[in-house]
């Protein structure tokens, strides 16, 4: 049980990644982005509590390292384009 959720952690981390790398072309790609590396997170942190391996401790750093450059891109981005669209 522990490997197979490892693997989900491990694709979570992926697709959590890719948006957090997008997310500079598309802000709204972090909003995306924001609940899989949280998901992200918790699962690998479950998974590597159950089974200790290499892929579960990678699954971490990629969605807590996806997790920390979608909440930057969000706040700083959504704040820039709420300030320039009521600035008119």
């Amino acid at each position: 049980m522990g490997k197979g959720l490892t693997i989900v952690a491990f694709i979570f981390a992926i697709a959590a990644l890719l948006c957090a790398c997008l997310c500079s072309l598309l802000w709204v790609l972090a909003v995306i982005g924001l609940p899989v590396s949280l998901a992200a997170v918790i699962i690998s942190a479950v998974a590597t509590k159950r089974v200790r391996s290499k892929l579960g401790t990678a699954a971490f750093v990629l969605s807590f390292l996806a997790l920390v450059i979608c909440t930057v891109t969000f706040f700083t981005c959504g704040i820039c384009y709420i300030l320039g669209s009521t600035a008119y």
